[in-house]
């Protein structure tokens, strides 16, 4: 399947049950309306209802149902899978159903691939359920659209017309989808599994980075503690150990060694200062000398 294509052609109204996707509009996906063109005039327009179910996808198009008036439908039908194939053979039954009455027409074959020509002449004004029956060697399924307003006259009709401005959206024809490998997909959120292979380079954030100096001369050793570009550095982590060992010049282990050792003598002649302070046998002035 090519993945670039249904990528780009998301419909996010592929649902578990079936569901009015595209309700009381004109027929946006065979281009009956254009850019942001609105039908005012006393033209009734096509109503276009796009329906899936887990076996097979309808998309219907048809004017609003007048009493006394024979109504045409086209009803395209996608058998579902890996990809959307449109259905070649097979019967599809549409009902109109009421209260009380019920309006049948049947379509033996499609007229082309995918598309079954049925029609229907209600009697009676009022709220009805359309429901188209298909029957192929491989699946059956029934399709419902509830609600369905079959109106007394073109008046009424047009009355409660809802008019429709179609912006910039990407028209895509039944015919084309069937032609290729196409499949719609509900939007979902999940793992990305894919790897897409590509190089990079990783800069901190403004602020983010910070510049350590080292104080003195020496060998860096990192250890085993070896941190990558870009990972955490948490707080009194170490991160690497600079050695002076073995250097001539500037080598702070020896100037460690160097002071540790004249702190030491300093903390010995400190304690003898204070007993001979006490003992009066040195001066207070040679004590404050020591003791600084």
């Amino acid at each position: 399947m090519n993945k670039a294509i249904i990528s780009c052609i998301i419909v996010a109204g592929l649902l578990a049950g079936c569901k009015d996707d595209n309700h009381k509009h004109g027929d946006a996906e065979h281009g009956h309306l254009h850019g942001d063109e609105v039908h005012t005039g006393g033209e009734l327009e096509p109503l276009a209802y796009t329906l899936y179910t887990d076996k097979s996808e309808l998309f219907v198009e048809f004017k609003p149902l007048i009493a006394g008036e024979t109504s045409k439908f086209a009803a395209h039908f996608t058998q579902l899978g890996e990809t959307f194939k449109a259905v070649t053979e097979g019967s599809v039954t549409v009902s109109l159903i009421g209260n009380e009455t019920q309006l049948t027409d049947k379509a033996e074959e499609p007229s082309s691939p995918g598309i079954f020509r049925l029609a229907l002449n209600p009697e009676n004004p009022g709220t009805y359920q359309l429901v188209f029956d298909i029957q192929t060697k491989e699946f059956s399924d029934k399709i419902t659209i509830a609600k369905i307003t079959v109106y007394s006259d073109t008046q009424a009709a047009l009355i409660n017309q809802q008019e429709q401005t179609i912006g910039e959206e990407i028209v895509y024809l039944k015919e084309q989808a069937w032609k290729i490998d196409f499949a719609n997909r509900e939007v979902r959120r999940q793992p990305f599994t894919e790897i897409i292979k590509t190089t990079g380079q990783v800069l901190p954030a403004p602020g983010d980075e910070t510049t350590i100096i080292a104080k003195s001369k020496g060998v860096i050793t990192f250890g085993n503690n070896k941190k990558l570009i870009g990972s955490a550095v948490n707080a009194g982590e170490t991160l690497c150990i600079i050695s002076g060992a073995g250097l001539t010049e500037g080598n702070v282990d020896t100037k460690y060694k160097e002071a540790k050792n004249n702190y030491e003598k300093s903390k010995i002649d400190f304690a003898r200062a204070k007993k001979l302070v006490k003992d009066h046998v040195i001066s207070q002035k040679s004590f404050q000398e020591t003791q600084l």
